[in-house]
Parts: structure tokens; C-alpha cells; sequence
């Protein structure tokens, strides 16, 4: 490998050493039938982390990070303000029940007034 990049760069022979240099750190990072991960995997670097305040005794957030079920605090985070909690993350369910209105939009206005009655109580008149 040292001899095809040398050949192929058109450089002088005392360049050797930086080619032998760059070959080995080449084949280093480069899986093989023994190692089959090398060692700068593209692997996240982070968790999906949620924000839960401010601490009062430092500078920064708490975050809560689920998959290890703890609370942390950091001084940097990137907020995902498009991105919303999903269930799967919090575990829970909500149920909604559906609101129905006791009195039907169809009914007519004459039957509502008839239902309803109006009271009023007569004030006794101020003395002078």
C-alpha cells in the first residue's frame, strides 16, 4: 500500500516515512475479519434527553434522559422546538372523552324559551 500512494503522488522518495505513517493509520480504522467495528463508529454521540427546568445552584438545564430513567443537569443542549414527546418516549396513554351537548343544535329556538322561565322578584319600593 506505501508503494501504490507513493507512486501515485509523484512525490519523492523521502516522503516514504509519511506514507508508511499514513498506510498504518489507514488499515488502524478500517474493519477487518477480526475486528469488525472500527474505532470511530457512526454511532449518536447523544441521547434524546427532555427538558424539565432550570437548577438554582448552577448555570444551565435539567434534563431528564429516559432511557436511563435519571435527571441531569448541562450547561449546553440543542432544543428541538419542531419535534413533540411522543408516548412511546413517555409511556403513557391518554384517553379523551367525547363532549356531547345536552341540548341538540336541531331543536327550535320556540322550545327553548318555553323550557325556560324567567323569574323575577319584585323589590319592595325605598322609603324616603
Amino acid at each position: 500500500m506505501v508503494r501504490s500512494m507513493m507512486s501515485h503522488a509523484d512525490l519523492p522518495n523521502s516522503f516514504w516515512g509519511h506514507a508508511l505513517l499514513t498506510t498504518a493509520y489507514t488499515l488502524n480504522r478500517v474493519p477487518s475479519k477480526k475486528v469488525e467495528k472500527t474505532p470511530y463508529e457512526l454511532e449518536p454521540k447523544s441521547d434524546k434527553c427532555l427538558f424539565v427546568g432550570y437548577p438554582k445552584e448552577t448555570r444551565g438545564y435539567y434534563f431528564y434522559n429516559p432511557s436511563e430513567g435519571k435527571v441531569f443537569v448541562a450547561r449546553t443542549g440543542v432544543f428541538l422546538e419542531k419535534d413533540f414527546i411522543s408516548k412511546g418516549i413517555s409511556g403513557r396513554k391518554v384517553e379523551l372523552e367525547e363532549i356531547q351537548e345536552s341540548q341538540s343544535i336541531d331543536t327550535p329556538l320556540e322550545e327553548l324559551e318555553q323550557e325556560t322561565q324567567v323569574v323575577v322578584e319584585e323589590q319592595p319600593a325605598l322609603l324616603k
